[in-house]
């Protein structure tokens, strides 16, 4: 996204491939759908009171930066709506394509919140607790050592997804019939196979690479622009995270530091 971006500004012939885009978003579709398991409703039941800080947090940062959007950066409302929802740049971007918002000033704004997530979080972490982040041991798996009935498992998914996403018109169905399909496989204990890290690499390539290649013919000063405003909405994020992440650790056992970090407006792998 940003190597397309920077080129883009520089006036180079970019073309996003978008024959690619619909099987690599079905790609992040079923890596989504892969991050549930049949032990979900046992911690719906333990954890109720911090998904119920959740919501809230989202309906209340949702609301605070789609005004935001709409009154001080003056967006119009699609593109301030998908703008200041608390989602990932992939999938913000694929369910606002149909909405008539300004894909590039969405695509923009997430990314540059979670760059500025990223960076802030680590020091707020510290600063309130003196805790240190480390780098988790990673759960990916190689397509190379996936078993057959996880390729077949993979297979279903990511194929009747597509399909399911067409019969039934959903927005954004290349991405939602199949985190739905994934989701109902995984929750359901028929089979807890992970998307091979190659592919998901390779998805996120794509996707990334089609995203940047929309700022062709934008200005620097216009992208400036986008980037001040995506400073201003970051900010208001991380302070809600931060009020909600406190208030729910005084009703709850667990740390300022695990809530924050759970409530942070950044990307599922980056948190």
């Amino acid at each position: 996204l940003a190597g397309c971006l920077i080129a883009s500004l520089l006036g180079a012939p970019l073309a996003a491939p978008t024959v690619f885009r619909s099987p690599m978003a079905a790609m992040i579709g079923v890596m989504l759908g892969s991050g549930y398991g049949p032990q979900l409703l046992g911690y719906v039941v333990n954890w109720w009171a911090t998904i119920a800080g959740l919501l809230a947090f989202m309906l209340v940062a949702g609301a605070v930066c789609v005004a935001y959007f709409r009154c001080v950066a003056r967006y119009d409302f699609p593109t301030a709506y998908f703008a200041g929802m608390p989602g990932g740049v992939v999938e913000m971007v694929l369910l606002g394509e149909n909405s008539g918002a300004d894909l590039r000033r969405v695509a923009l704004v997430h990314a540059a919140r979670i760059v500025f997530t990223v960076f802030s979080i680590p020091f707020i972490v510290q600063w309130v607790e003196g805790g240190q982040i480390v780098r988790s041991a990673t759960s990916s798996i190689s397509l190379l050592d996936m078993r057959a009935d996880s390729l077949l498992w993979l297979l279903v998914t990511f194929s009747g997804g597509l399909v399911l996403g067409r019969l039934v018109n959903l927005p954004a169905r290349y991405l939602l019939g199949p985190l739905i399909l994934s989701v109902i496989v995984h929750i359901s204990g028929i089979s807890t196979f992970k998307p091979p890290w190659e592919l998901v690499a390779l998805a996120q390539l794509v996707l990334g690479s089609v995203i940047g290649c929309r700022f062709a013919g934008s200005r620097t000063v216009d992208i400036l622009q986008i980037f001040l405003a995506s400073l201003g909405s970051c900010f208001l994020m991380i302070l809600l995270s931060c009020a909600f992440a406190f208030g729910v650790s005084h009703l709850t056992e667990y740390t300022l530091t695990e809530l924050l970090l759970a409530y942070s407006p950044g990307g599922l792998a980056e948190m």
